[in-house]
């Protein structure tokens, strides 16, 4: 606590413009932004539509070492949460977003109900223990932070979609945008000899460069949105014998609260596990996958029996005989990568009490 401030500071928040209408905090009082700027006069090109601001005013008195402010925090709340609501609106949006228009975007992947879709997918019910120690439920996904217009449209589509486990890609064959759930599924398109007509490469990750534990930082509600992580190692049983230590590191700007990082860091890690990668090339009936779907691969020579992958990339080629063909890029998928992690909910940090301190006698 700092008393030098005591009487010598005031705080206005506003949402909207400079109108003492728009002023809400405090919601006493209330009073134009620009009463507290004489020099504010231009209110025709500068009139902060369209963002939230807060003016300060802090009196100069030189009997009290006031030098600055120091940091102050603001704890703000948007109605849209949603991740397939944050993401159409963003790329919809002309002044902070990619400006997009719905003609070539695919809004049913995006904003639809079905649990296909990155909305209705998100909107699912999970369960977790809360800090209480009482079983509750939550929203699956939800965007909890703020992105910058100072990063490119790219980089912020990815952290949208990073924060739900959402693919963003580009579908050729519609000629629009679309967003595809990390979920679990069933193969639609089954891969063999009939339709194979390439060779298939067969890939996997190295003993020294498989990931056994993940640390993930993240901005948690409970402790006044200071940094806070998760740690996840794979167990012991799980691990190849001689298997060296190797955790992953990341940050989720838009996750603040411990349960959905640990969704996300127990979802990569455990699909890092499943590393096999396979390339091949199919007839034009390949044409009817998409990226994102689940397919089965049977061949004998390397052992798959209707082995499930996933598409990661589609790509449609021209042979030399003239033949259209499909060049598929597949993940190994497994079941057990979206089970739903047990998760408590971190406990929240009141305000520390100072014990007093007993007078000498």
């Amino acid at each position: 606590t700092d008393k030098d401030f005591q009487g010598k500071i005031r705080v206005r928040v506003y949402a909207g413009s400079t109108n003492s209408a728009d002023q809400i905090f405090p919601t006493s009082g209330k009073s134009d932004a620009t009463n507290f700027m004489p020099h504010w006069t231009n209110t025709t090109n500068y009139t902060m539509e369209g963002l939230v601001f807060a003016m300060i005013e802090v009196d100069y008195d030189s009997d009290v070492p006031i030098q600055g402010l120091g940091g102050m925090t603001f704890d703000i709340t948007n109605s849209v949460s949603n991740p397939g609501d944050v993401l159409i609106d963003y790329l919809n949006n002309t002044r902070y977003g990619a400006g997009l228009s719905n003609n070539i975007i695919d809004v049913t992947s995006i904003t639809g109900a079905a649990n296909t879709a990155m909305k209705g997918y998100a909107a699912e019910t999970v369960t977790y223990t809360n800090n209480a120690n009482v079983s509750t439920t939550q929203p699956r996904w939800a965007i909890n932070g703020y992105l910058s217009t100072a990063d490119d449209c790219s980089t912020n589509i990815q952290k949208i979609c990073q924060a739900c486990a959402t693919f963003f890609t580009f579908d050729t064959k519609q000629g629009k945008f679309k967003a595809i759930p990390n979920r679990s599924g069933t193969s639609t398109f089954s891969l063999n000899d009939d339709n194979i007509v390439s060779k298939i490469g067969v890939s996997s990750t190295e003993l020294y460069s498989l990931f056994n534990g993940a640390e993930i930082e993240f901005a948690d509600q409970n402790r006044r949105d200071e940094l806070n992580s998760v740690l996840i190692s794979t167990p012991a049983g799980d691990r190849n014998p001689n298997e060296p230590d190797n955790v992953i590191k990341f940050k989720l700007d838009l996750i603040n609260d411990n349960i959905r990082a640990e969704q996300i860091g127990n979802l990569d890690l455990t699909q890092s596990r499943n590393g096999t990668v396979v390339t091949c090339e199919t007839d034009f009936s390949g044409m009817q996958i998409d990226v994102g779907d689940i397919v089965d691969l049977t061949n004998t020579d390397f052992g798959f029996s209707s082995k499930d992958f996933r598409v990661l990339r589609h790509q449609e080629k021209v042979s030399d005989t003239g033949m259209i063909n499909c060049a598929l890029t597949l993940l190994e998928y497994n079941d057990s990568v979206y089970v739903q992690p047990t998760v408590i909910e971190s406990d929240e940090v009141s305000n520390i009490e100072i014990p007093p301190i007993t007078p000498p006698i």
